[in-house]
């Protein structure tokens, strides 16, 4: 005969998916990068690339301002 264990059923018990265990952009990082692309709004010609934000944020780490765990891949700069 199978057996459950007491509560198998309750709410908060189940485990579906993994959700809020992925690295989230902190505010700095969210401001930052709205940042750049503002100013690539107003004035066309200077615009940033992806590249460009990622090397504007590793210079945000070496003058302390955040630290390097809170920094995005360039492909999620990208999207």
């Amino acid at each position: 005969m199978f057996y459950l264990q007491l509560g198998w059923a309750l709410k908060r018990n189940q485990k579906y998916g993994k959700k809020g265990s992925r690295k989230r952009l902190t505010k700095e990082v969210v401001a930052t990068l709205t940042h750049f692309f503002m100013v690539g709004q107003r004035d066309p010609s200077d615009r940033y690339s992806a590249k460009d934000m990622l090397d504007g944020l590793k210079e945000m780490v070496e003058n302390g301002e955040i630290t390097t765990e809170v920094i995005p891949s360039q492909k999620t700069i990208e999207n």
